[in-house]
């Protein structure tokens, strides 16, 4: 059976919140799909997650019961009972359950909530107590998922996992890194802390994106155990060989890990710009700390060579900024065709164009190998700051 998923996901940190792109809405679809798990992350934060309390204790969640039973998941304390806190159970269901399968919950007022499931690492965790190796495998997942700034990026999931697997996609070229630890109790694997981990990879190189591995943000709270400028190849095993790049079976003894990769990032700074449009100085939370602004009254992008592998109709995402006080247009046109107007919503406070990025998707028609993207303002009014695309 080959599957693929969609998710909506984010970042791992103090406290959780999804921004943009349907403000926390996710989308799981079933379609045909190589090997492994096709996903998209968005997780902006694992509420409470400490280093004394992980996941099973203060929030109203405890793994040695059920997701599905009162005193395994809380109806009137914790998680339940905040906007962000369902936010954080809606991906321990999608990590944890399988696609024919969802949690219903009520809040502490009585309104009842359903999260489906989506990639199965774990399904006894709605019923009952669970092992290391369960707790794990939803760890490694919910902390793939994550995004510091809570923007959405497309991503291809492989693990030794079983409802995962290995495999390759030619559509996801960036191998970023592999994420493995337990964030649910202290005492995995004899150690006294919460393990969050991660690794980057040896062939990341400048294709770090906001908020992912290999970004800069103090925003996460997961660690790399091998240090500075070591990279997974140095504490990882891979499944099969390095040559395959198809993941790694274990990380530091740690044996659910899941090796993330990525659709190619085409940075804004590096297209053919046209009229006032030009790169804007280096922002923190810009994709390689940079985007392009000033693009007003006819000026353009072109993304020249963005590739697919198949002909059809692709998902652009389209990240960007517009701190003004009303929506802004582009147009879209791809290989020459005739542009279509877009409208990009406000996404920060007036004038803070230090702002998270925020993503718009939109369905395209593009033909196998390579192709030409060009983002264009109004002839007279502003479009909003562009950071960077990708094509999936």
């Amino acid at each position: 059976m080959k599957t693929k998923y969609g998710l909506w996901a984010s970042a791992l940190g103090l406290s959780l919140s999804l921004v943009a792109c349907g403000q926390g809405s996710y989308d799981a679809t079933d379609e045909s799909q190589g090997m492994a798990l096709n996903s998209i992350n968005g997780l902006n934060s694992i509420n409470g997650l400490n280093s004394i309390n992980g996941l099973n204790s203060i929030n109203g969640f405890n793994s040695v019961n059920g997701l599905n039973s009162i005193n395994g998941l809380s109806s009137t304390t914790g998680f339940m009972t905040t906007p962000e806190g369902r936010d954080v159970v809606k991906y321990m269901a999608y990590c944890a359950l399988p696609a024919n399968d969802s949690l219903i919950k009520k809040d502490q007022n009585g309104v009842s909530y359903t999260f489906p499931g989506g990639i199965g690492v774990c399904p006894a965790l709605k019923t009952g107590s669970v092992d290391d190796v369960c707790l794990e495998s939803v760890s490694a997942c919910m902390m793939a998922h994550v995004n510091a700034f809570g923007i959405h990026v497309p991503l291809y999931l492989t693990s030794a996992i079983q409802s995962i697997g290995f495999g390759s996609d030619a559509q996801f070229p960036v191998e970023e890194g592999s994420f493995f630890g337990n964030i649910f109790k202290v005492g995995a694997h004899g150690l006294s802390t919460l393990q969050a981990l991660y690794c980057e990879s040896p062939i990341l190189g400048g294709a770090a994106v906001s908020g992912r591995i290999g970004a800069t943000t103090s925003s996460t709270v997961y660690r790399d155990p091998f240090g500075n400028n070591v990279t997974c190849d140095r504490g990882c095993t891979f499944h099969g060989s390095s040559t395959s790049r198809d993941g790694y079976s274990s990380c530091n003894g740690w044996n659910q890990a899941i090796t993330v990769y990525r659709t190619k990032p085409y940075e804004a700074e590096l297209a053919t710009l046209t009229g006032n449009a030009k790169a804007v100085p280096a922002k923190p939370n810009n994709s390689q700390s940079a985007r392009v602004g000033y693009i007003y009254n006819g000026a353009s992008l072109t993304f020249n060579n963005v590739s697919v592998t198949t002909a059809g109709t692709h998902t652009l995402y389209i990240y960007f900024i517009n701190a003004t006080a009303a929506p802004l247009s582009m147009g879209v046109s791809v290989n020459g065709g005739a542009s279509t107007s877009y409208s990009f919503p406000v996404t920060a406070a007036l004038n803070n164009w230090d702002a998270n990025t925020s993503t718009v998707t939109i369905n395209v028609p593009l033909k196998a190998g390579k192709n030409t993207v060009k983002l264009t303002a109004p002839s007279s009014g502003w479009s909003p700051d562009v950071d960077w695309i990708t094509v999936r």
